[in-house]
């Protein structure tokens, strides 16, 4: 009896038996045909598509060309912890699906990309701050809308939003706040979100 071979043939998705597989008994060998095993990717697509926006997010720093290098990029949680700035938080905020039948698998999936970053001078002035910090938001558009496509995960991307103020941490601080929305819209399986539509 031959031992077969696995392989991983698409990331996380398929495995198969490469070679025939003989199998032993009172007669000749028997020839077993290659099984193939198919499964959905171990991420649904919305999933992957917020994984991917992190990605580009990460690009973000002084290096590249951009105004600010961040401390962490992290999807938001109930509590924001300021203890780590500039902080951009990726949030998703809601799945709408078309309800066109014809579309039925066409999704509107809208982010909201938070960037926090501690006032340097607590005592300037709002407006001064906000001036300093002016191209966070220009920062975050174009690292996001870099690749519209979200590594062929989506069809399309939109800015959604634009908003900045300042606000405070849990401690007093004052920290200057960037909010960016974003709108991608997708293929996705209606009957099974591990695929695209």
């Amino acid at each position: 009896m031959t031992t077969p071979t696995y392989i991983l043939t698409a990331p996380g998705s398929v495995v198969q038996v490469s070679a025939p597989l003989y199998v032993t008994g009172n007669g000749p060998l028997v020839a077993v045909p290659p099984l193939i095993l198919s499964g959905p990717s171990p991420e649904s697509i919305i999933a992957q598509i917020t994984q991917n926006r992190k990605q580009a997010l990460a690009d973000i720093c002084i290096e590249n060309g951009y105004s600010f290098t961040p401390a962490a990029i992290e999807e938001k949680k109930l509590e924001t912890r300021l203890d780590k700035t500039p902080l951009i938080q990726i949030t998703r905020q809601v799945d709408l699906i078309n309800p066109d039948a014809n579309f039925s698998d066409e999704h509107t999936i809208a982010y909201a990309v938070f960037c926090f970053i501690l006032a340097p001078d607590q005592n300037a002035p709002n407006g001064e701050v906000t001036h300093q910090f002016r191209n966070v938001i220009p920062d975050i558009q174009r690292a996001w809308m870099k690749d519209i496509y979200c590594g062929e995960l989506a069809e399309s991307t939109v800015t959604a939003a634009l908003n900045d103020d300042i606000v405070k941490d849990e401690a007093g601080n004052r920290c200057y706040c960037a909010m960016v929305g974003f709108e991608v819209t997708a293929r996705i399986d209606s009957k099974n979100p591990y695929l695209q539509g």
